[in-house]
């Protein structure tokens, strides 16, 4: 069964959705192959995707005056720059966050101390509050993954979309997350 990108599946229906959709089954393997150069991950594959998916979308006009040969070349180009923007961002984010190792954790202080417990209290309560500013369907799939432990698999068959739409979910809300609480 083939499963369509989130972005498409929430175009409104009419040619240019069917426009997409074509152009997505036509060059899919395409777009996953190339996203496959740039990444390991089948996870991270399926955002490249549906991030270009996201990018073409924006650009139907364009394509619809494309010839076939033309055309190919396109969504091969946007699925590159694509792979080369997320590979880009996702090194940044690397460089900022430090693997710990297990004797580093030791040396962490607990938040058994009172004055440690009032700054964890203070910032889980920034948390909570960054959670509920986030969009509804990302607070719904946030609260699904960590507060009733359910599987990737089970929160996308709950909310009807694709397991890779709710990693995606996942991740942008935690960079949300992230950026509210340590901007505060």
């Amino acid at each position: 069964m083939l499963f369509f990108p989130l972005a498409i599946l929430e175009m409104p229906l009419g040619n240019d959705r069917e426009y997409i959709e074509q152009l997505y089954v036509r060059y899919r393997r395409l777009m996953f192959y190339i996203a496959g150069k740039y990444c390991d991950d089948p996870g991270d594959a399926d955002d490249i995707v549906s991030d270009t998916c996201v990018a073409l979308i924006r650009k139907v006009s364009t394509l619809r005056e494309l010839e076939d040969n033309q055309l190919r070349t396109y969504v091969a180009t946007a699925a590159k720059n694509t792979a080369i923007n997320w590979l880009t961002k996702r090194k940044r984010l690397e460089s900022r966050f430090v693997p710990v190792d297990d004797e580093k954790v030791v040396q962490f202080p607990t938040y058994d101390e009172p004055g440690n417990r009032i700054i964890f209290e203070d910032e889980l309560n920034a948390v909570m509050q960054a959670i509920r500013r986030l969009p509804e369907r990302e607070q719904l799939v946030v609260r699904m993954k960590f507060s009733m432990k359910k599987s990737t698999e089970e929160i996308a068959e709950a909310v009807g979309i694709s397991e890779s739409s709710v990693r995606k979910y996942l991740s942008r809300a935690r960079e949300r997350i992230r950026t509210q609480v340590y901007a505060e």
